[in-house]
């Protein structure tokens, strides 16, 4: 019989980020195809604040590719630069692993479904730029 594995990690990755601004860092970006033909960005958000008791906890993001104005929030905070900088030309995602910037997680609500998912990212700042708390 294989054996299984599991690390502390891989637990990590299921644990909800409780609701507050945390240092994190991108440690992946995947896209997969939508039901509506687009692709689907994940961003995958690991908390690396020494000072939490969430640290490595990970948080993620989706945004369908047919709304790519919503991808300018986390490219500004993770390259600390401005919307103009970025927006007039294609943007390699790759650039964004391993950047570090602040995150809030907050619970939102699901329009379509009313369903309530806890500790999702929804802000984010420059790692210049502490948000006042």
């Amino acid at each position: 019989m294989p054996i299984l594995n599991i690390t502390a990690e891989d637990t990590n990755r299921l644990r909800k980020v409780e609701r507050g601004w945390y240092m994190c860092e991108i440690t992946n970006i995947t896209a997969k195809a939508s039901k509506k033909g687009g692709l689907n960005f994940m961003y995958e958000f690991k908390v690396v604040d020494e000072n939490t008791t969430v640290k490595d906890r990970y948080g993620y993001r989706i945004i369908p590719s047919e709304y790519a104005g919503l991808h300018f929030p986390i490219m500004t905070a993770a390259l600390d630069t401005t919307r103009e900088a970025i927006e007039a030309s294609p943007f390699d995602t790759d650039e964004l692993i391993g950047k570090q910037l602040f995150v809030k997680f907050a619970d939102e609500v699901n329009p379509n479904t009313q369903q309530v998912n806890e500790g999702v990212p929804v802000d984010y700042s420059p790692k210049s730029l502490p948000p006042a708390v």
